[in-house]
């Protein structure tokens, strides 16, 4: 299901925190009036049964079923005990529709609001899930990685990125005739992968044959052990694969030039791509700011 979906049934969803406490005296502080209002009066208003009823829907809606079936009873007991007093035996038919009509509201409110939820978590889900590999896509990927960046900063604790492309895999995806052995080799790659990920690890899958790992408390020299490691690892376990394949992975660290996953992502890439012209099947680490050279001012020229 697509991203666009997800927003859209979010727009309907029931409140993820509404206080049922705060709610709950809403309603209380609600039906005394109105039950001192019968009483003071002689008689209900006008509508109020249907207001009540009203009320009960929003309970049912906003709360789980049980609190739900909770408030609309305090309501309707209120209202119905107020009602008794007034009109005595011939208030009883009232209140008793009104308690079956709330009753049922209740239930089939309740009910459509959980199959809500359902459908809302899995079209969450979906959006942020690559439907070829099951692994995260890439805006799950930003998601889940701008969290532990912000840790690991907070923490002073190291953090490294790695993009594994496959190697040729253009090629691979278009060798093909109908049973696209592009599409089997990222299933056998992300589940490789996904053997070797640590808890907290971020693994994703960010479509053209490319994979990415974030890496929390990982100092360099642990990146490149580790990207080497997968290099490796897909090498000699893809030799029993229909279609055999190589990765190679270009990895970058969070530092004081690269602060968000996006940018460190995109120095990942372009690791990752500088080494897969020169043959791939290899690793490499961005180098760091210092050793990059500085971009030419706007408006003038190399002189080489």
């Amino acid at each position: 299901m697509s991203a666009g979906v997800a927003w859209h049934a979010s727009r309907f969803a029931p409140p993820a925190t509404v206080p049922a406490r705060a709610l709950s005296v809403v309603m209380v502080v609600g039906t005394g009036v109105l039950s001192l209002w019968i009483l003071l009066r002689g008689t209900a208003p006008r509508g109020a049964d249907l207001v009540l009823l009203a009320a009960a829907g929003l309970v049912a809606y906003c709360l789980p079923a049980a609190a739900a079936l909770g408030n609309s009873v305090m309501i309707v007991a209120g209202y119905g005990a107020a009602v008794l007093a007034v009109d005595g035996a011939a208030g009883v038919v009232p209140v008793l529709l009104l308690a079956t009509a709330a009753t049922v509201l209740v239930r089939a409110v309740s009910a459509l609001r959980a199959r809500l939820v359902d459908a809302l978590a899995v079209a969450l889900r979906d959006a942020r899930t690559d439907d070829l590999t099951g692994l995260a896509n890439r805006r799950a990927f930003y998601e889940l990685s701008n969290h532990e960046i912000v840790r690991c900063q907070r923490s002073g604790l190291p953090l490294a990125v790695l993009v594994a492309g496959i190697d040729a895999f253009g090629e691979l995806h278009e060798a093909g005739a109908g049973h696209h052995p592009g599409d089997t080799v990222l299933r056998l790659v992300g589940a490789l992968l996904s053997t070797q990920k640590r808890g907290s690890d971020v693994l994703a899958s960010l479509g053209g044959g490319q994979f990415a790992v974030l890496l929390p408390a990982c100092a360099n020299d642990d990146a490149l052990r580790r990207a080497e490691h997968i290099r490796s690892l897909v090498e000699r376990t893809s030799r029993t694969w229909p279609n055999p394949v190589t990765v190679s992975i270009g990895a970058a660290a969070v530092s004081d030039r690269l602060r968000t996953v996006v940018e460190v992502l995109t120095e990942a890439e372009a690791a990752l791509s500088e080494i897969s012209g020169k043959g791939g099947n290899a690793v490499t680490m961005a180098p760091p700011p210092w050793q990059q050279p500085l971009p030419e001012p706007h408006g003038q020229r190399s002189l080489n």
